[in-house]
């Protein structure tokens, strides 16, 4: 070992600077992991409270259209009905959903009601909003919420009554009107729960929140009212009434959050889901903490090394050599840790997704072996199962590609024009084997070679795979066993049709069958990551992935537009 010339001090003081700039080194590099870890995070919150908030407000907007046809459809029944008040008394124990039915006549005052109110017969409510726009209008209606005489708060649904009068016409004589109890209504919204502290809530034009939000938040009666010292959250409020979907931040009690919003088209109301950014990123919180934690003690370390080096310069030389080594080792497993944490998430769907390819690996490399015991040797043979090991393994390749760029949200391949013959074999090279074994017939129905679609050919093939391999274990204790494969096409997409022979899926599971880590296997059997996989990569090209529920077998599409 070489002799230290330099003095205690000064190699103290070395030391001590090495030290000082490898906690600093450490503290960019947690800074940059934090900061980058945050964005992502973010944005993931982000995307997913404005997913949510779309699907709740399509749901309102169904909901509302599929009671106005309901109550269209009580408007035609009770042209027959003997015993109105009966019908509509009749009606209401099957159509739970509204607390209400009444007719109005042309007079404007209640004729009938359900369930039984007879003090409101007669009662004259002409001049509310919604009789007035229908009797004039002779239009469907949905009302603002509002209590009426029924002594809760709801929207009304009100319809154009008309009673055919002979020779083909048809008068007006009154209005049927449903009402929708916003407590019932909005039960999904005031029931939501993220994290610890998020909420959801409806927002009219106006700003007023039309659900019951916590008790935390009961004196709370407009958007703005939630923080009534914070003006970003009057920015909020105004940005969310002047657009139809977006994504906003707004501080409330000095706590950041992030809110995605979607409008509906029928009442102009706000869907809002709000998530709290400290909870949304607590493990990014508890990363910058540990860091710190760490860098602190090696600080303290650095400083108790140098005070004892001033009097034990030739001994401390070797122990900040050692040191320092394991604090470089300590940084490497830093960077990896942080690098495994990110690539966690898709580890499980790699290796789901390369099992089938790795298996043809293990297959042909079994069957190399054979060819090899055997004389003479066949070279050709040999070449042809290193031919398709080596396609395998660039698939995979191109298979871990493909998935690091739809968990990011990024295209890194090129798209390509490929013939769809071309992509249907080198699939069926990969599954033929044990279609063979299990006695699956395969059914290959592409009659025009030339077809071809701009793609990434090796992502469509996967998709292909997985859907050919999910029906193979869908039918395998079935005697007639077979998988179609035929494609249609229109003027703007191709359709590609993967059918077995089982029979369709159940109601109850075609809801759930392409959500994440759903599965119908048996334990250990799969991971529920291949048709959720498969949905984001053929979105990534512009398509659809979905079940056809009409027909009587299981059919996946593969939705791939021309252009």
């Amino acid at each position: 070992m070489t002799k230290i010339n330099s003095s205690p001090n000064t190699l103290a003081k070395l030391i001590y600077l090495i030290i000082l700039i490898f906690c600093f080194s450490i503290c960019l590099l947690s800074f940059f992991i934090y900061n980058t870890s945050s964005n992502l995070v973010t944005l993931r919150a982000e995307k997913e409270t404005l997913n949510i908030s779309h699907q709740v407000a399509e749901q309102l907007n169904d909901f509302i259209i599929r009671d106005i046809s309901i109550l269209k459809s009580i408007s035609q029944m009770i042209q027959t009905a003997t015993n109105i008040n009966d019908a509509i008394v009749e009606q209401l124990k099957v159509l739970n959903q509204f607390e209400h039915i009444f007719i109005v006549n042309d007079n404007g005052r209640i004729a009938n009601i359900g369930p039984y109110k007879f003090n409101k017969i007669g009662l004259n409510i002409k001049n509310t909003s919604y009789i007035k726009y229908v009797m004039k209008e002779k239009k469907p209606f949905v009302s603002t919420p509002q209590e009426g005489f029924w002594g809760y708060k709801a929207i009304v649904i009100a319809i154009p009554i008309f009673l055919d009068v002979g020779s083909g016409k048809w008068e007006f004589s009154g209005v049927i009107c449903g009402t929708l109890k916003l407590e019932n209504m909005f039960k999904p919204l005031n029931e939501f729960k993220a994290e610890n502290y998020g909420f959801a809530l409806i927002m009219d034009a106006n700003g007023n929140i039309l659900n019951n939000l916590e008790k935390k938040f009961s004196s709370v009666h407009k958007f703005r009212d939630l923080d009534n010292d914070s003006s970003n959250i009057k920015n909020t409020e105004k940005y969310i009434i002047n657009n139809k979907s977006g994504i906003s931040h707004f501080f409330m009690k000095n706590i950041e959050y992030i809110v995605g919003f979607k409008k509906m088209e029928i009442q102009n109301w706000s869907v809002l889901v709000s998530l709290p950014v400290n909870e949304v990123l607590i493990d990014v919180y508890q990363l910058r903490r540990n860091t710190f934690i760490l860098t602190s003690i090696f600080l303290l370390i650095s400083i108790i090394f140098t005070v004892i080096i001033q009097n034990r310069a030739q001994k401390l030389h070797l122990l900040v050599s050692q040191a320092l080594i394991s604090l470089r080792n300590l940084q490497t497993k830093l960077v990896s840790s942080s690098k495994m944490s990110a690539l966690g998430e898709m580890a499980g769907g790699v290796a789901h997704e390369i099992n089938t390819p790795l298996g043809v690996i293990t297959l042909r490399a079994s069957q190399i072996k054979r060819v090899l015991d055997k004389e003479p040797i066949n070279i050709d043979t040999i070449k042809n199962y290193i031919d398709i090991i080596e396609k395998v393994a660039q698939q995979i390749a191109k298979i871990v590609l493909g998935l690091r760029s739809f968990s990011r949200s990024g295209d890194q391949d090129k798209f390509i024009l490929t013939s769809l013959r071309s992509i249907f074999d080198n699939t069926f090279i990969l599954c033929s084997e044990r279609l063979i074994q299990r006695e699956v017939k395969l059914i290959d129905e592409l009659n025009d070679n030339n077809l071809s679609i701009n793609c990434r050919s090796v992502q469509i093939s996967q998709v292909l795979l997985n859907l050919i391999n999910n029906a193979c274990d869908a039918i395998m204790n079935q005697n007639d066993k077979w998988i179609k494969i035929f494609v249609d096409q229109t003027e703007s997409v191709i359709k590609i049709n993967v059918m077995n022979s089982g029979e369709k899926i159940s109601k109850d599971i075609q809801d759930k069958i392409m959500q994440p880590f759903f599965t119908t296997k048996d334990i250990g059997q799969g991971t529920g990551l291949g048709l959720s996989i498969s949905k984001g990569i053929i979105e990534s090209h512009g398509g659809k992935l979905y079940l056809d529920t009409l027909s009587k077998h299981t059919v996946f599409i593969i939705e791939i537009p021309k252009k």
